[in-house]
């Protein structure tokens, strides 16, 4: 197929049922696949951590960060909105390509540029060489981008997923052999440049269409705009995530931000390795449904208690484990992380149960109020992150804690006013998934203290403590019954 027809892509008229049958298997095999790519990134935070030393952590966690950001400029917000645009053109794939494909030239040659600057910025002389490495991840990603977007808008969620976790494994062992080599930092910029170039191949490969030359008659403007707007909500977001990164590289050095990071992954992979694949077939089947106020309010809900439940058990489990989990998977020279990653878990859980504001934004078109509300919530988040850097790492952790929990309530009430939806039924589950997991995280930290032995029996005992709690309370306590029901019924039916 060729970029030379205008023919639009996706109906007018949305089956319901093709939809939420389309959608709930995506996210199924999201899910699944999402579990294994955790089981990878498990495995080799287990094993990397123990060849690689924290201060080379340190060099590529601030190369992940300036990733981070040049992926953001690369994609220029094109990807959300090509996603949400209820009818695209091939034309205007074809030049939206071309423009994601030039924003990657030119993102790769400024961080080519500028990595001498990060380098004495963050006191680190290995970014000299490793950030013009990772700028061929851009250019890679730019052509790949509208290639993804075509496979995602035929809801083709299981293929991508095995594309992503066969780069992830492939990827894996050559980072392995790499650190057993006595690589260190090189291995884990080595890691992402190769699962980038797997993930972009594959999909390239299988998406079925080809773009076209560039044409001035097709009409993009309107989606460069929107892109503009989600790009300043994802920049936000981006800096509020990353600035402790860059807080404790820039003033305690490589080391530091090692520990910081792996705390961070110990919390990350896990929780995110679950919100993620749910979100990705949320946001777009809700786009789908917001002219029936009805069947999006049903399935905000049921998304809702879907993502917040696992996620939020997950991370508290983790919050109550860290003593032991932390020598346990890290090993012995990572054990300052503990404390540290408690704090995170903190925050992870309070982001998982603030998911419905961000999805009624994004599904509706606010990317402008999105990215004002985005903007009010970095203010705090930075303002709590500056406080608490004058603490060290740990004060840093606690920011972004206290941050997640004020952001929330400002969050749900700015998406009332803007939108005019009702998210309170969905906040109530949130709410209630708070508590239930606070509970469950408290039973893992007290029973994993009480159990004798090493640093596994701690952890099993806790982990079995806390999913015993979970099952019952969702059996005894109603509401939460019908809250686990609420998640079980977006699975079953089809």
């Amino acid at each position: 197929m060729t970029g030379s027809t205008d023919q639009a892509e996706g109906p007018e008229q949305v089956d319901k049922e093709a939809l939420k049958h389309a959608s709930v298997v995506g996210a199924l095999f999201n899910a699944l696949a999402s579990l294994s790519q955790a089981a990878v990134g498990l495995i080799t935070l287990v094993v990397l951590s123990r060849l690689i030393s924290p201060s080379s952590y340190g060099v590529y966690a601030i190369a992940a960060v300036v990733l981070a950001f040049g992926e953001l400029a690369r994609d220029f917000g094109l990807g959300t909105a090509s996603l949400v645009e209820k009818r695209l053109s091939e034309g205007q794939r074809s030049n939206l390509f071309w423009v994601n494909l030039g924003t990657g030239l030119v993102v790769a040659l400024v961080v080519i540029g500028s990595a001498p600057y990060m380098a004495r910025s963050m006191h680190m002389p290995a970014l000299t060489s490793v950030l013009p490495v990772c700028g061929l991840v851009f250019i890679l990603n730019g052509c790949a981008s509208q290639f993804e977007v075509s496979l995602k808008r035929r809801y083709r969620y299981a293929y991508i997923a095995k594309v992503n976790l066969a780069g992830l494994l492939v990827s894996f062992v050559s980072a392995l052999l790499l650190a057993l080599a006595g690589a260190q930092y090189w291995a884990l910029v080595l890691q992402t440049l190769l699962g980038n170039v797997i993930s972009a191949v594959g999909i390239i490969v299988a998406a079925g269409w080809r773009p076209g030359r560039y044409r001035r008659d097709v009409p993009v403007r309107h989606l460069l705009t929107q892109g503009l707007h989600f790009l300043g909500n994802a920049a936000i977001a981006l800096v509020t995530s990353n600035l402790g990164t860059l807080i404790i590289g820039h003033g305690l050095g490589a080391a530091q931000v090692g520990v910081y990071n792996r705390a961070n992954q110990l919390v990350r992979v896990p929780v995110s390795q679950l919100m993620n694949p749910i979100s990705s077939v949320v946001g777009p089947s809700l786009s789908r449904l917001q002219d029936d106020e009805n069947g999006f309010s049903g399935y905000l809900q049921k998304a809702q208690a879907l993502i917040a439940y696992p996620a939020g058990l997950v991370a508290a489990t983790v919050a109550g484990l860290a003593p032991w989990a932390v020598p346990l998977v890290l090993g012995g020279r990572w054990t300052g992380a503990a404390s540290v990653v408690t704090i995170l878990s903190i925050s992870a859980i309070a982001q998982a149960a603030n998911q419905a504001p961000t999805w009624v934004l994004w599904s509706h078109g606010y990317a402008k109020q999105l990215a004002r509300l985005s903007l009010l919530n970095a203010v705090i988040t930075l303002s709590c992150v500056a406080l608490g850097a004058t603490r060290g790492m740990t004060g840093v952790a606690w920011g972004y804690a206290v941050a997640s929990i004020l952001t929330w309530p400002i969050a749900a009430l700015g998406a009332r006013h803007v939108s005019g939806f009702n998210i309170w039924p969905g906040t109530v589950i949130a709410l209630r998934m708070v508590a239930v997991t606070a509970l469950c995280g408290a039973a893992s930290g007290l029973v994993g203290a009480a159990v004798p032995g090493p640093d596994v029996w701690h952890v099993l005992a806790g982990g079995l403590a806390s999913v015993a709690l979970f099952a019952v309370l969702a059996w005894v306590v109603r509401p939460v019954r019908r809250d686990v029901q609420v998640a079980i019924d977006i699975i079953r039916r089809r």
